[in-house]
């Protein structure tokens, strides 16, 4: 009787990572392992082309393919239908990392038939009538003003590593002057209201440059979690980035609350099934 091999939809960002994540490697390394592979450069249109036999879709890219991906299906109607697999071949690669997924690509790919799942939540902001999805959060003051300022750098660093110092230094220098807005958030019986430089409602526990700013955060859980960092507090945040840039061991000096559904800012739970490590 002739084994039919699994058959795999890879999304690949052609930009990131190095000659061994070129279409040609990925493709051979996937197939290498008992898969049949149809590959889709995620610059292209053509998520929707997804066929039904198709039982994997793994994503080869950073963070933003991944979203891009994700919300891509969500918008198609095409949640539950089949796992994801997660090759992290991007600067940060906060999501990956948030799953546990290691960088070990070949021991990764053997496991994806008998790997353990994990679902994944989808944030949801409703602002003004219309509905923001997320993956990683979705906030005020800070990340917003570093992601912009990253976006205007004509000349990116091309080594990742290079790329998370700089982007460390960077928000260190914003804390500093980035100016404070005036913010108030309800969420049950509790209020908190006051002036603020990072409001940050989280589903996954990293942020930005690799920094684990709520290692409990459960991107499976149903909820999300409720960062909140005061005009007054912009010392205790610098001393905090600074032990992280000069590699010491910090834990985020600020406390995390968890929200629930009955706000304007709210998870989706259990959407998306992630493959991770076996």
């Amino acid at each position: 009787m002739k084994i039919v091999a699994q058959q795999v939809r890879l999304i690949h960002n052609p930009t990131a990572g190095d000659e061994e994540h070129s279409k040609k490697q990925l493709v051979k390394l996937i197939e290498a392992k008992g898969y049949a592979c149809n590959y889709s450069s995620s610059k292209k249109k053509v998520l929707d082309k997804i066929e039904t036999e198709e039982e994997i879709i793994a994503v080869a890219g950073g963070d933003g393919t991944i979203r891009k991906t994700v919300l891509y299906l969500l918008d198609k109607k095409l949640k539950f239908k089949r796992p994801l697999a997660i090759l992290p071949f991007g600067t940060a690669n906060n999501i990956a990392g948030s799953f546990g997924i290691s960088s070990n690509y070949a021991t990764y790919i053997s496991g994806w038939k008998k790997a353990p799942k994990r679902t994944l939540d989808v944030g949801c902001a409703q602002l003004n009538k219309e509905e923001f999805y997320f993956i990683e959060s979705f906030g005020l003051g800070l990340f917003p003003k570093l992601m912009k300022e990253m976006t205007r750098i004509e000349n990116p660093q091309e080594d990742p590593a290079k790329e998370m110092k700089f982007a460390l230094a960077k928000l260190t220098e914003l804390v500093s002057t980035i100016k404070a807005f005036p913010c108030k958030a309800s969420f049950g019986d509790k209020e908190i209201d006051g002036d603020f430089i990072m409001v940050e409602v989280m589903n996954i526990p990293r942020l930005g440059p690799q920094l684990m700013f709520a290692p409990q955060v459960n991107p499976s859980d149903g909820y999300l979690d409720l960062i909140m960092v005061a005009d007054n507090q912009r010392k205790d945040l610098i001393s905090y980035l600074k032990k992280i840039g000069s590699g010491k061991n910090a834990k985020f000096p600020f406390k995390t609350v968890k929200k629930k559904s009955e706000t304007n800012i709210y998870a989706l739970p259990a959407l998306f099934n992630i493959i991770c490590n076996s």
